[in-house]
């Protein structure tokens, strides 16, 4: 004679699966400023002319021209205008306006 066992299945969890952060996201929230270089101002220049705010060259370098294109940025969407890239300013960078 033969066992039979039982297969149960885990319940499943009601609780609503947390959205997981890029790794991008996590990586981009020290603040930047003029003077700045590498990778992240990089990331912040890329997605600046993808938005429309251009008229700096896209050198990973953060120049006085990206610090005026920051200054726009941040009065068309309401922040203080700091120039420099803090994380709200971070935040409203990769948020699509009206979400």
């Amino acid at each position: 004679m033969t066992e039979k066992t039982s297969k149960r299945k885990k319940p499943e969890s009601t609780e609503s699966a947390k959205p997981r952060r890029s790794a991008l996201s996590l990586t981009l929230r020290h603040t930047l400023s003029q003077g700045d270089i590498g990778g992240q101002v990089k990331a912040a220049q890329d997605q600046l002319i993808k938005l429309g705010f251009e008229g700096f060259k896209d050198d990973g370098r953060y120049g006085s021209l990206m610090g005026k294109a920051v200054r726009r940025f941040q009065a068309e969407r309401g922040l203080k205008i700091t120039g420099d890239i803090n994380p709200v300013t971070w935040e409203a960078l990769f948020t699509k306006v009206g979400s």
